[in-house]
């Protein structure tokens, strides 16, 4: 059995040297009522935090 976690994906855009990068979040659905900044969410894949 396969247990996968409650996560979060979303795409931001930011000025680069070469012109505009992108650059996919993903994180995992911790949130609650007073904890919901998901920019600090813990990484699904903690291997690709960068």
């Amino acid at each position: 059995m396969v247990l996968k976690e409650h996560g979060i994906r979303w795409i931001s855009l930011a000025p680069s040297s070469k012109g505009i990068g992108v650059y996919l979040h993903e994180v995992q659905d911790i949130g609650t009522d007073a904890f919901w900044d998901i920019t600090e969410f813990p990484p699904l894949d903690p291997g690709e935090e960068d």
